[in-house]
């Protein structure tokens, strides 16, 4: 076994190795079943489209209303896709990962 191929089989049992709680899996296939819906990609992407209008709209000498309309909408919008990215990154545990190294 050369030294690339014993990395690749380390590496690969530290990190895909491990079995989880068995609640875990039915835990993992509620979440599946929010992610893997449609309406939760067309809800990326308007957020998505609401981040470049806010963008858009975000120049010097603004009123006081669109700055605090602005500055709320620049922690709600990362919040959520955060939350988005959070589950479907606690999903990947359960998918067919394929990984060359």
């Amino acid at each position: 076994m050369s030294k690339k191929e014993f990395l690749k089989e380390k590496l690969m049992q530290l990190m895909f190795g491990w079995e989880c709680h068995p609640y875990w899996y039915k835990v993992a296939h509620i979440i599946e079943l929010f992610i893997m819906d449609a309406f939760v990609d067309m809800f990326i992407t308007i957020c998505i489209v609401v981040n470049t209008v806010f963008m858009a709209l975000d120049h010097a000498n603004m009123d006081d209303t669109l700055a605090q309309t602005l500055r709320i909408g620049n922690y709600v919008r990362p919040l959520s896709l955060s939350l988005s990215l959070s589950l479907s990154l606690s999903l990947s545990r359960n998918s067919n990962i394929n990984i060359d190294i």
